[in-house]
């Protein structure tokens, strides 16, 4: 959703998939859409359907973040990935070999 530039709300709680949707939300500009129970989601939600501005705000937020927010850097991730798979797999030949 966030990526095709929608705001999305998040319920942060005991599971790891809510806490996940509410890291990446806040990962993305937007902690104010991650809500701590049940009730203050329902809140949000309904808050956002009756405030056409402030959706709109949230989305030029949203597209904005594609383009600064490491969230969004792919390329960047993808070489902070292969740095730890290097250093890794450099680990593992010093065990092998030590």
């Amino acid at each position: 959703a966030l990526w095709a530039g929608v705001p999305q709300l998040a319920r942060c709680g005991a599971t790891f998939v809510s806490r996940v949707s509410a890291s990446i939300v806040s990962a993305a500009g937007l902690p104010e859409l991650v809500c701590g129970s049940d009730a203050e989601y329902e809140d949000l939600l309904l808050t956002l359907v009756d405030d056409s501005t402030r959706r709109q705000q949230l989305r030029e937020r949203v597209r904005a973040a594609r383009t600064g927010s490491p969230l969004f850097d792919s390329v960047a991730f993808a070489r902070a990935l292969e740095r730890l798979l290097w250093q890794a797999h450099a680990a593992a030949q010093v065990s092998a070999h030590g």
